[in-house]
């Protein structure tokens, strides 16, 4: 993920070990001085008193240990650079990601979302319900102050999430007077409080579900978000018997078309960034559901989360 930031400094590094290592190749050199008499006018060679001259090995001279001391304040120095190269590269990237994630929790909730909820929370008031207007309210104002609590947070723990996943799909059934069912289900073992994961990972596909799915279906609808753990990975499963992916892009009016493809498209950014930051990669996978007749019968999304351990 970050090879490329010490490749310069590798190749760096290298060159003056591979001249370190040709260096002491040329370990010593021997230098053979034969002696040679005259006799009758030829020469004779003898190898008896030979003189045979050593020089000194390189690893016994001033230059090898100055180059040796080289070699190692260059090394230390292009590590040093590296390192502040790559953390240099890592906060700018975590900046970026902060702005992404302030650019997308200004996109939601969806503004027709926000609008239709007041409407419905005045009809309450104005038919003299003031218990449901007051519950209602108290769930919306939870849910605003969650968004603006989490716009600077890396992690927010799983049972905060969770709960505000129940505020917002209680609010939906509210504006769509009670259009469509849910379940919410952890799987046995998993505790919320000790989870921590990247905030609002699963509300676009919740809100997918049901203006792309349920809300145009005949007759109630149902949408199932199942949380399992699979390793150190969190599977979160959205389900929805809605009419499907493609029948929706038929019936959808084009302005909340645009506000789909704009939101989905910074949580596609947000997710391609955490991936550069997270040592574990969000994966996210999209099913088109069919019945016995093949045809489309709803979606399924499935999230996996790398997951963090609150105080880690």
């Amino acid at each position: 993920m970050h090879s490329g930031i010490f490749c310069k400094s590798t190749e760096y590094v290298l060159v003056v070990l591979l001249c370190l290592f040709f260096g002491v190749q040329s370990y010593s050199r021997e230098i053979y001085h034969p002696d040679i008499s005259v006799q009758n006018g030829l020469p004779i060679h003898s190898t008896l008193g030979a003189g045979v001259y050593f020089a000194p090995s390189l690893t016994e001279t001033p230059a090898f240990y100055l180059l040796v001391i080289l070699g190692v304040v260059v090394a230390l120095i292009l590590l040093v650079r590296g390192l502040i190269m790559y953390f240099r590269k890592r906060e700018e990237k975590r900046k970026d990601l902060i702005k992404l994630e302030q650019k997308y929790f200004r996109s939601q909730l969806n503004p027709h979302f926000i609008f239709n909820s007041l409407l419905a929370i005045q009809g309450f008031i104005f038919k003299k319900k003031n218990h449901e207007a007051v519950k209602y309210l108290t769930v919306f104002s939870k849910m605003m102050r969650y968004l603006f609590s989490i716009s600077q947070e890396e992690y927010v723990p799983l049972d905060k999430e969770l709960v505000f996943i129940r505020n917002y799909l209680d609010m939906q059934k509210l504006r769509l007077d009670d259009k469509f069912a849910y379940a919410l289900d952890v799987e046995e073992g998993i505790d919320p409080g000790k989870i921590l994961i990247p905030p609002m990972m699963t509300q676009p596909f919740i809100e997918n579900a049901i203006e792309h799915g349920v809300q145009h279906k005949e007759g109630r609808g149902h949408i199932a978000v199942n949380i399992s753990m699979i390793r150190n990975f969190l599977k979160v499963a959205i389900s929805d018997d809605g009419i499907g992916r493609m029948k929706s892009a038929g019936v959808y009016k084009k302005q909340l078309l645009q506000h789909r493809s704009y939101g989905t498209k910074i949580m596609m950014e947000r997710i391609e960034l955490l991936n550069q930051l997270l040592e574990d990669n969000i994966e996210l996978r999209i099913h088109d559901l069919h019945d016995e007749m093949k045809q489309a019968s709803g979606t399924l999304v499935e999230i996996l989360i790398p997951v963090k351990e609150a105080g880690s």
